[in-house]
């Protein structure tokens, strides 16, 4: 039945989400993020003589802190559409494809 399928695909996930999220909250990207961004919006940065290794580790976190809020958000409006649709097989079958991609959208 695809219901089963769907929960044991985001339940093969679990353990991916969790550790994104455990990465999250152990490393302040976020924090390192705005630190860094504030340098980069500085009207006098170009001055930085460090501006290159700056700019590159700022686009790698700005990707971080972009698809976190993404990759958890879908997690769990996947766990809930599925439940919400168990007994319309229709509409499960047009989510399928977006939750086999969940465990596979590491940050």
């Amino acid at each position: 039945m695809l219901i089963d399928e769907l929960r044991q695909s985001l339940k093969s996930a679990e353990a991916d989400i969790a550790a994104i999220k455990a990465f999250w909250l152990n490393s302040n990207v976020a924090g390192k993020f705005a630190t860094l961004d504030t340098h980069v919006n500085d009207p006098e940065f170009w001055k930085n003589p460090d501006r290159d290794s700056i700019i590159t580790e700022h686009r790698a976190l700005k990707h971080i802190v972009e698809s976190y809020p993404t990759i958890t958000k879908s997690y769990t409006d996947f766990l809930e559409i599925i439940e919400l649709f168990s007994d319309n097989e229709s509409e499960l079958e047009a989510v399928k494809n977006d939750i086999a991609k969940i465990g596979r959208a590491h940050v």
